[in-house]
């Protein structure tokens, strides 16, 4: 049967079956999140996940599952026995977490020993599901990917804590602050000696908090153990806010760190600077760091992470480094007069070649659409005017 047919019986538990990109013959099952999906009578949707949980027994071409668990209704124990010890799912994304499916489900996951990736999002905390985490992390072979960015800890996380820090096999690992910040000082001492010493990590990825609770000591724990690691390649650096110790830290990571090759970092809040930081260049040196690195490959920049003057130290700097490092600068508030800044700098330094930038925000403006560097954009207001200008936004590749 086509994949066409396969959608068509499992349209009713909100299923789809997709080619992997790029790889011949492997199948992920996902969760169909479209609202216009109607929903169906409890007899199909039982008739759907039947189909789902046979598919997952007899085909091992399916290797990816990607599962909003809130559309799994009554029908856990079909899911659950096609996933008890599966051998051909190998990367597991689960979303919405229902209270009373967390017990079921963690056992299911400690079983699942092929699983070279996991990925948590929007799980409220669970003694079970960190502890089947922590189970796979003491056991697998396997496991490369652990993402759990979005996953709230509880007290218990030490034990977590301590299953990573045994585990030999992790590329890439992605988490929350929250994950130390519920810790003493003696495990966040812990996860520093482990980022420092691990010789699997290649990538690492740090989400911080709010603005009012981040907890910046935390922060600086992660950086002095990257700081001193010697393999991780691509580097992270989400929702965090920079105080003099960190911004420190980090401009001493960009300069020394010569195995880096790919970093990004955005602020939770742009525009906070703690008071310590009185002196004008505090929260630019890191910027002139990953402008003038040599190693560096790839950069990615919030554009509100600091003002038109900060932008163009940063342009001027890249404009004389001679590595074939590419700059990415991604606009999601309302930036529209640094966005005009950054094309000028941009333009009068002819590194157009070097720089691109994408936005969300509805640009208007005809010297930002024309710039070169401009890879995405989205529009709204006078959308026929500037579709017939398209011609000449000479970088703009999506709209």
């Amino acid at each position: 049967m086509q994949l066409a047919g396969w959608n068509e019986l499992l349209l009713p538990a909100r299923l789809q079956i997709r080619e992997v990109s790029g790889v011949r013959s492997q199948l992920s099952l996902v969760s169909r999140t479209e609202p216009d999906i109607e929903d169906l009578p409890a007899k199909c949707v039982q008739e759907a996940w039947t189909c789902a949980s046979g598919l997952l027994k007899s085909h091992p071409c399916i290797v990816t599952l990607e599962l909003s668990l809130e559309t799994l209704g009554n029908c856990k124990d079909l899911l659950l026995g096609a996933l008890k010890d599966n051998s051909s799912v190998k990367n597991l994304k689960i979303s919405e977490y229902p209270k009373k499916l967390r017990k079921d489900i963690s056992k299911v996951l400690a079983s699942m020993r092929a699983l070279e990736k996991i990925e948590i999002e929007n799980a409220k905390p669970s003694l079970e599901l960190q502890s089947a985490i922590s189970t796979v992390l003491r056991t697998t072979v396997s496991l490369r990917v652990l993402r759990i960015n979005g996953l709230e800890p509880l007290r218990s996380a030490s034990v977590l804590l301590n299953a990573l820090f045994a585990n030999g096999t992790l590329n890439e690992l992605s988490f929350n602050e929250s994950l130390l910040s519920s810790l003493g000082a003696a495990h966040r001492r812990a996860f520093e000696e482990y980022l420092e010493k691990s010789v699997t990590l290649t990538t690492f990825e740090f989400f911080g908090g709010k603005p009012w609770s981040f907890n910046e000591s935390i922060f600086s724990t992660v950086l002095y153990g990257l700081v001193r690691n010697k393999t991780i390649r691509r580097l992270n650096i989400i929702r965090v806010t920079l105080g003099c110790e960190s911004n420190r830290l980090l401009t001493q990571l960009l300069e020394t760190k010569k195995c880096l090759r790919c970093f990004k970092l955005n602020l939770s809040s742009p525009h906070f600077v703690p008071r310590c930081c009185n002196r004008p260049d505090e929260h630019s040196s890191w910027m002139l760091a990953a402008a003038k690195s040599k190693t560096l490959e790839e950069v990615t920049l919030d554009i509100d992470i600091c003002g038109a003057p900060k932008w163009r130290l940063f342009l001027v700097a890249l404009s004389s480094n001679t590595s074939s490092m590419k700059v990415h600068i991604e606009a999601f508030g309302d930036s529209r007069n640094a966005m005009v800044d950054v094309c000028r700098e941009i333009r009068e330094r002819r590194i157009h070649d070097r720089v691109s930038f994408s936005t969300q925000v509805q640009v208007q403006n005809i010297e930002v659409l024309q710039c070169k560097a401009l890879s995405e954009v989205s529009m709204c207001l006078e959308v026929g005017r500037n579709i017939e200008q398209w011609p000449l936004f000479a970088g703009a590749a999506s709209l």
